[in-house]
């Protein structure tokens, strides 16, 4: 039996339908006309529950391995160019655009390839900007199918991951902290994610989840509200944030933002007001972004705080801290944290502070 974690999303003509439900396992076992005798029987599938119901021991199962960089720059050409290499002076190009397509899942490098075929260099040129920006449309319906398949939960915990929590690495233990009391039920969720291959717990209990997964999650929170960024649960793009920030625009449909880049970026008095549901704040910038107001408030609700040179002095006065579960602060310009003694439901599990 093998479990091959690309081999639905690369559809190749020929390829082995996956399998995905228990039903098929069975139905399959009870129709042993089907197969000759001395017949191996080979499963793909992205859940790995399935292999589990099976109860097969560990020589039974093999996952499928992504290919190297160099494998995965062959796989593209063979789309593009229908050959393994580059042609001459598309070297460049076509190790930007293996890269762009996630580089190691062959569903990428497929439908990148196949898009770019009988191109001419200037027209690659001209398609790149497209392709850095958005996800692929067959790209994203493929993937998209797996996703409908989760619960409710587990498609707002994959949203969680995909557009937060992938950002750096996260252990497990620190996401089960940052996300208790949210009703997601978190140990199961995960363990589910893992098992239908959203993402991989590594030997040091890192979650990881590819690019392409994340850029799907990404897609499906902008797609919540395309002119009205604030309407979104999370916030990425730092364009949007700023607007949202400076304009005051955002709702209480927003949980988290994530700000990896902020040039001059000037944040509004009340820039949170109306962000009453906000639980993630993760802002690593330079030391350009300015509060020359101070800001009217924070919302009670934040978990964590990640805020390198964060300008602010002194906290809102309205901030009671009573969830916070993380505090980040390198390089801040604070002089005083709190008065007296903060009482926290949720109890700090880190508190780094560098002080400028």
């Amino acid at each position: 039996m093998i479990i091959e974690r690309a081999e639905r999303w690369e559809r190749r003509p020929g390829a082995t339908p996956a399998m995905d439900s228990w039903w098929q396992l069975e139905a399959t076992a009870y129709q042993r006309g089907w197969f000759g005798p001395g017949s191996i029987i080979i499963i793909t599938t992205e859940d790995r529950k399935l292999l589990k119901q099976l109860r097969l021991g560990i020589d039974h199962i093999y996952e499928k391995e992504f290919p190297t960089e160099d494998e995965a720059l062959e796989i593209f050409c063979q789309y593009a160019f229908g050959q393994d290499s580059p042609y001459d002076g598309f070297e460049e190009l076509a190790r930007e655009v293996t890269w762009l397509a996630a580089g190691n899942l062959p569903l990428g490098l497929r439908v990148m390839g196949s898009y770019l075929r009988r191109m001419s260099r200037e027209q690659w040129i001209d398609a790149l900007p497209r392709l850095r920006s958005s996800l692929d449309r067959e790209i994203e319906s493929t993937l998209r199918f797996s996703y409908d398949g989760l619960s409710d939960k587990d498609q707002a915990l994959f949203l969680h991951i995909a557009c937060f929590l992938s950002c750096s690495l996260w252990k497990v233990d620190r996401v089960k902290r940052c996300l208790a009391n949210c009703g997601l039920d978190v140990n199961h969720g995960l363990q589910v994610l893992a098992d239908k291959s959203f993402i991989s717990i590594n030997k040091n209990g890192y979650i990881e989840m590819h690019s392409l997964l994340e850029q799907m999650g990404r897609e499906i929170v902008k797609k919540q509200s395309l002119e009205e960024p604030g309407k979104r649960q999370f916030l990425c793009d730092t364009k949007e944030i700023s607007e949202v920030l400076e304009e005051s625009t955002g709702t209480g449909k927003v949980l988290g933002i994530f700000l990896h880049w902020g040039e001059n970026l000037q944040i509004s008095k009340s820039a949170f007001d109306g962000m009453n549901n906000l639980q993630f704040i993760k802002v690593k910038t330079s030391s350009k972004v300015r509060i020359p107001e101070g800001l009217n408030c924070l919302p009670d609700k934040l978990k964590l705080i990640h805020w390198t040179y964060c300008p602010l002095r002194f906290w809102p006065s309205k901030f009671s801290f009573k969830f916070l579960v993380e505090l980040i602060m390198h390089f801040s310009k604070f002089e005083k944290l709190w008065e007296g003694i903060q009482v926290n439901n949720s109890a700090f599990s880190c508190i780094i502070l560098y002080f400028m």
